[in-house]
């Protein structure tokens, strides 16, 4: 579990390097403006939301860490509040942050695809 975690960490953080660095890149290039927006909302603002959530949520995975290095018997596994406090109310919070910001509204409601668009698109059909 410990070696999981570490290495949700190194790709998160890795993430989270990556799209500051495109965050830094579009501010200062003038196609930012020029982007299409396909949705309700422009892109920039749910990269923003991510970049607000990954702090969050390398934070969640810091706790984790400390959990499970104490072992099963550990202070922290072994009180609950810790449990709510830094696992389940971070995730809380970033769940509600991103039902503001739906994808579908950043990159228009065509682009997610249906249910059943993938069936009918592989010849599922055909087989009747």
């Amino acid at each position: 579990m410990l070696c999981g975690l570490f290495v949700q960490l190194l790709f998160f953080g890795f993430f989270l390097v990556i799209a500051l660095v495109f965050w830094k890149r579009m501010r200062n290039s003038p196609k930012m403006y020029s982007t299409p927006q396909y949705g309700i909302n422009h892109w920039s603002k749910l990269l923003k939301l991510l970049l607000l959530a990954a702090p969050i949520i390398i934070f969640r995975c810091l706790f984790r860490v400390a959990e499970f290095s104490q072992g099963h018997d550990g202070y922290l596994v072994s009180h609950e509040v810790f449990m709510y406090l830094f696992d389940a109310a971070p995730m809380l919070f970033v769940q509600i942050m991103f039902h503001f910001v739906y994808a579908a509204d950043v990159f228009g409601a065509g682009s997610m695809g249906k249910l059943g668009d993938s069936e009918s698109s592989i010849g599922l059909n055909a087989r009747h």
